[in-house]
């Protein structure tokens, strides 16, 4: 879970999505999602990969790149660096992007904030013009790295929805699959 995800990316969370928080610095809300990141890298994410297992992230540096380059304008050079500080060569072997029309994700989004015992909403408060270059961002990403970076196509049912990821999902075990019971 990022943010989140450790104590210390738990507490990180409470701030940079609190509605309150609205209008931090963007170089801030950079720092906090990587501070959280480097928790989750060091706590969660090596010792899992260390033991064999598959770890699933519902956000990572292609999130920060999206958001925080394109949503805010950080240059992604430096969202880079920070990755390698913060992060080495850990790199998802699958990105899928759930690509939607702005109108509709905010939608969606502000509809499960209403829902939610916990207010989380400091994103949800951005206009439409926020998540166009968020999606734009995360297209970039697509087109950069076309292997390991995945749109798909977010309108419809969610049953649709996961009929539509699960395929790259078997296309990476398989490809997975040899290597680890090989070693």
């Amino acid at each position: 879970r990022e943010p989140g995800g450790t104590s210390v990316g738990e507490q990180i969370r409470s701030i940079l999505l609190r509605p309150s928080q609205a209008g931090m610095n963007a170089y801030a809300e950079l720092l906090l999602m990587f501070a959280s990141r480097a928790e989750n890298v060091e706590r969660v994410i090596r010792p899992a990969l260390a033991e064999g297992k598959v770890v699933l992230c519902d956000r990572f540096t292609d999130a920060s790149v999206a958001y925080q380059g394109y949503g805010r304008g950080i240059p992604v050079s430096f969202i880079a660096s920070l990755h390698r500080c913060v992060c080495g060569k850990l790199q998802p072997d699958l990105t899928l992007v759930i690509d939607i029309h702005p109108k509709t994700s905010v939608r969606r989004a502000r509809e499960r904030e209403d829902r939610a015992e916990v207010k989380e909403g400091r994103f949800e408060q951005e206009a439409e013009a926020f998540y166009r270059r968020v999606r734009r961002g995360y297209r970039a990403l697509a087109h950069k790295h076309p292997t390991r970076v995945k749109l798909v196509p977010g309108e419809g049912t969610i049953g649709e929805i996961h009929r539509r990821i699960v395929p790259f999902l078997e296309a990476l075990f398989r490809r997975q699959l040899p290597k680890r019971t090989a070693s």
